[in-house]
């Protein structure tokens, strides 16, 4: 009886073998082959624009697992890494890098916009790259204006395992570079190389503008105002025929341009000087908009030919203007860009427009854009009011007394230039004497921020010169045309005069004189005295 339980015992873990064996016979684990290959498509495309992966990492993975470390930058940039004081601590810690961009999208837009300037300037080449075509619905005749209408997508096939970074090079939108990393990926406790897909982020071109490098500046009439505009260029198909590109500006009465200062750039990483009458023609006469509803009237306009720009992702428009002696302190001069481009291809009539600010429209609902602020570029200048008086009688005004302007801090006297109405606006060439008007007052005006000192230099008629000197502050904190000390964009205050015998300043030349004086009478006096004692004596 023994000896059958231990014979049912060797048959039930012989069958149990072999259960188990034809298990393994019948099934196999999934694994990753080391050359296996990934697809990754993207979405959110215009049909028939082109996109090129450049692949910037390699993966570190052999035999159905991942090594340490897991990713390693391409050759190429590493190199650029190496030679960039902001990253190149990433050129060898992986890890490193990881950290910082985590769950930090301004880490990782600065990051990844410094990579894609430097392989679209040529600062890193030989990257592997691979090129595909959207497919979709929306054919040429549509042009997609919101987001819902971009259903193209565009597959790349055949990849190596790695983190590829994107560009959409074509299209009438403005495409965002997009980041895929294809590698494989836990599941199940193997790992499988699933399909990925990424949606891009696109924006219709943009038009952006500054003043001195800044969205709003405080200046004065002698300052050369310099303004920067930058335009995206949208990237036309081939044989398009409709392939209008034009950046106009208006200026506000009161900014005076500088005809001659107008330089055109193009920018693709690096910026290079464009050729007028090549890449461009300007108009700075009778300038008009190309919009046929719009007839407005604009300070200078450029015509770009698209095929001499279109290698370009941004157009940059710098020049000069200063203030004329009509502009009143405190009052805001503003300018505004338009960029006017074809958005249908196929019809020259067609036209969007994108425009730099939007005059003070403060949706609460909209999301702040620190790169488009809701209000145009502004500059503020400034002015003061001296009003001369009698000190012995504040309501007498005294005209005819002179005064100079100068910046406390140096000492630099400053000139100014006489408008017909008496108004005195600071200039490089000019008076540095000026006259107190009819009414008592002298107004002084465009002027930037600063601390000056005001000094008489004439006296009205009959009244003493003054001994004081005024320091004036000129503060504008919120550059919004009001001052600090004031409720507008002008200070005002009373400057005194007095009649009648006035003493020298103690201490002064003055005293000295008639110290000199009073000794030498004093001993003219002793002289005659000892003289007349002398003729006395004799008689």
């Amino acid at each position: 009886m023994k000896e059958k339980t231990k014979l049912f015992k060797m048959i039930a873990t012989i069958v149990c073998i072999m259960i188990v064996l034809t298990m393994f016979s019948t099934y196999s684990f999934a694994s990753v082959a080391d050359d296996a290959k990934a697809t990754i498509t993207i979405n959110k495309l215009e049909q028939g624009i082109n996109l090129t992966a450049y692949k910037i990492t390699t993966v570190n993975f052999h035999d159905n697992q991942f090594a340490e470390p897991q990713f390693v930058w391409v050759e190429q940039v590493k190199t650029w890494l190496e030679s960039n004081e902001t990253y190149k601590i990433y050129a060898s810690d992986m890890e490193k890098f990881d950290e910082d961009m985590e769950d930090n999208a301004a880490n990782t837009k600065a990051f990844y916009s410094a990579l894609t300037e430097a392989i679209k300037s040529g600062d890193i080449t030989g990257l592997t790259t691979k090129e595909t075509t959207a497919s979709g619905t929306l054919g040429y005749g549509g042009y997609p204006e919101k987001d819902e209408e971009l259903t193209a997508t565009a597959q790349f096939t055949d990849l190596e395992m790695g983190s590829y970074l994107i560009f959409v090079n074509g299209g009438y939108r403005v495409y965002e570079p997009v980041i895929v990393n294809a590698y494989p990926q836990a599941s199940g406790g193997d790992y499988t190389l699933p399909a990925f897909s990424a949606d891009v982020k696109s924006s219709t071109p943009t038009i952006s503008k500054t003043v001195n490098g800044a969205h709003k500046d405080s200046v004065s009439t002698k300052d050369v105002i310099n303004y920067e505009i930058t335009a995206d260029v949208p990237t036309y198909l081939p044989n398009t025929t409709a392939k209008a590109y034009y950046i106009s500006d208006k200026l506000d009465t009161g900014l005076v341009l500088n005809k001659d200062s107008i330089k055109v750039y193009g920018k693709k990483g690096t910026e290079t000087l464009l050729t007028k009458d090549t890449h461009y023609t300007l108009t700075t006469e009778n300038a008009k908009r190309p919009v046929a509803d719009a007839n407005q009237d604009v300070t200078f306009s450029i015509n770009f030919n698209y095929d001499q720009i279109s290698q370009y992702d941004q157009i940059i428009v710098r020049y000069e203007a200063g203030l004329d002696t009509t502009v009143q302190p405190g009052t805001g001069y503003s300018n505004k860009a338009f960029l006017d481009y074809n958005n249908d291809p196929y019809v020259d009539t067609s036209f969007n427009t994108q425009e730099t600010g939007t005059d003070g429209d403060t949706d609460p609902d909209k999301e702040p854009d620190p790169d488009r602020p809701d209000e145009d570029v502004t500059v503020y200048t400034y002015g003061m009011e001296v009003t001369k008086v009698d000190k012995a009688n504040t309501q007498t005004k005294l005209p005819g007394a002179e005064f100079a302007l100068s910046i406390k801090d140096s000492g630099t006297k400053l000139k100014f230039t006489k408008t017909a109405d008496g108004t005195y606006y600071l200039s490089n060439d000019g008076v540095e004497n000026m006259v107190v008007g009819a009414d008592g007052v002298l107004r002084i005006y465009g002027l930037d921020e600063e601390i000056y000192t005001l000094e008489e230099t004439k006296a009205p008629n009959g009244y003493n010169l003054a001994s004081e000197k005024k320091d004036i502050t000129i503060a504008d904190k919120n550059l919004d045309g009001v001052l600090d000390s004031d409720t507008n964009g002008v200070t005002e205050f009373e400057f005194t005069n007095s009649q009648g015998f006035q003493l020298p300043v103690t201490g002064g030349i003055g005293t000295t004189i008639f110290v000199a004086c009073g000794i030498v009478f004093l001993g003219i006096g002793i002289g005659l005295m000892f003289v007349a004692i002398k003729k006395r004596n004799v008689k």
